[in-house]
C-alpha cells in the first residue's frame, strides 16, 4: 500500500459546525475557527480490482467559550466527474481515539454529510478524527494504460 502525507489548509475541506439551543451571546454556529488540518492518504487495491483510499483527516477546531455549538460536520462528495466515489464511513474518533457519535446522510446536492454531534455544547479546543475509504472503478488515462483513482481534494489525491 503506498501511503502520503498531506498538510492542508482548513479553508481546503468543505467543514461546518452546527448549534443547538439559543445562548445569551448572538452568534452563528459558524463563528469558530480550525487551529489545523492535516490528512493522510492510503492507496490501495482492492479484491475486485478497483482503487481505494482510505483518509484519516484530523481537523481542530477552536469553539467560543459560549453555548453555541454541538460538533463539527464534514461534507464528502459522492460523485467526481461523474463517477460515484463509493465512500464507506468507518469512525469518528477525538485525538485519544475516543469515539464521538456520529450520523451519515446524503444532502440535495450529493454531498455524503458526516455529522459529530454532542449531547451537550462543545467548547474550546475539539479534535475531530474522520476515518473514511473512497472506492472507483479503474479508469485507463490517455498517459496511462493502469486505472486511475479520482476524487475531489479534501478526499484525495489524482494517480495515473
Amino acid at each position: 500500500m503506498k501511503r502520503a502525507t498531506l498538510s492542508l489548509l482548513a479553508g481546503f475541506v468543505i467543514a461546518f459546525s452546527f448549534g443547538g439551543a439559543a445562548s445569551t451571546v448572538s452568534a452563528d454556529v459558524n463563528d469558530f475557527s480550525f487551529e489545523s488540518f492535516d490528512a493522510d492518504y492510503y492507496l490501495d487495491v482492492d479484491a475486485d480490482g478497483r482503487s481505494t483510499l482510505t483518509t484519516v483527516e484530523t481537523f481542530v477546531a477552536v469553539f467560543p467559550d459560549v453555548d453555541q455549538n454541538r460538533g463539527m460536520r464534514r461534507a464528502i462528495p459522492s460523485r467526481y466527474q461523474g463517477v460515484p466515489t463509493d465512500v464507506a464511513i468507518q469512525s469518528v474518533t477525538d485525538e485519544t481515539g475516543a469515539p464521538r457519535p456520529f450520523t451519515v446522510e446524503t444532502d440535495e446536492e450529493g454531498f455524503i454529510l458526516v455529522t459529530s454531534r454532542a449531547d451537550s455544547f462543545v467548547q474550546g479546543r475539539q479534535t475531530y478524527v474522520f476515518k473514511y475509504t473512497l472506492a472507483s472503478s479503474p479508469t485507463p488515462t490517455p498517459t496511462s494504460s493502469s486505472g486511475t483513482l479520482t476524487a475531489p481534494v479534501g478526499s484525495s489525491p489524482s494517480l495515473g
